[in-house]
């Protein structure tokens, strides 16, 4: 059913992690796009804490959705402590030395990653669904022994330097990721807007204390 099941071997060394949360109305059209591009998905489900929310896992089908296509699904029985925490769970299930993919379920993935890359980060342009809004984000990331998402999921900490400092990261030819969030109910934007302004800002000055960021 996973992304690396039964693939040829020029299917480049990429394990695609996927952040959810009662995302059953998107995540078919982002684990489909995956499909023969990577050689493993992760889907990593679950509220934060300070995030609102009835039950700390995925009461939609998200959880039933996801195991019909990915190769690794972790599920918890309490919330996360937040997002940064949940992200950085995702990055033990990929080897050392391979790449892996940050997309949310509300993103797809279009064209093709190369079976060679180099360097150790990639930025890949991102495209909003209903708008003219594009730009590179960093999304593709090469793991490192001690490889951390640094707050946000776009910063991720390479050793001793946060990959987005480093200058001339490529954007990936032939890439694109296609963002759905816009189509969000207003309700769930606002309150994530809420969450990244309190909860997750603190998880960041906790991560900048302990690595003198």
């Amino acid at each position: 059913m996973g992304g690396g099941n039964n693939l040829p071997p020029s299917t480049p060394p990429v394990t695609a992690c996927v952040n959810v949360y009662n995302d059953v109305e998107w995540l078919r059209k982002c684990l489909t796009s995956l499909q023969g591009k990577v050689r493993a998905t992760v889907v990593v489900d679950g509220a934060y804490q300070g995030f609102p929310h009835e039950k700390p896992y995925s009461t939609d089908g998200t959880i039933e959705l996801a195991r019909e296509f990915a190769d690794i699904v972790v599920t918890r029985e309490s919330a996360w402590e937040s997002e940064t925490v949940k992200r950085n769970h995702y990055i033990q299930y990929v080897p050392e030395g391979e790449w892996w993919l940050r997309i949310d379920a509300d993103e797809e993935l279009e064209g093709e990653i190369p079976a060679e890359l180099e360097g150790v980060c990639y930025r890949i342009e991102l495209r909003r669904t209903g708008t003219s809004v594009h730009y590179p984000i960093h999304a593709l990331f090469k793991r490192g022994k001690h490889s951390r998402i640094y707050g946000t999921h776009h910063s991720v900490w390479w050793y001793r330097t946060l990959l987005p400092k480093l200058e001339d990261i490529q954007v990936l030819p032939g890439c694109k990721i296609q963002h759905h969030g816009m189509e969000r109910c207003k309700e769930r934007t606002k309150a994530k807007s809420a969450y990244y302004k309190g909860a997750l800002r603190s998880t960041e000055r906790d991560f900048r204390q302990r690595f003198n960021v």
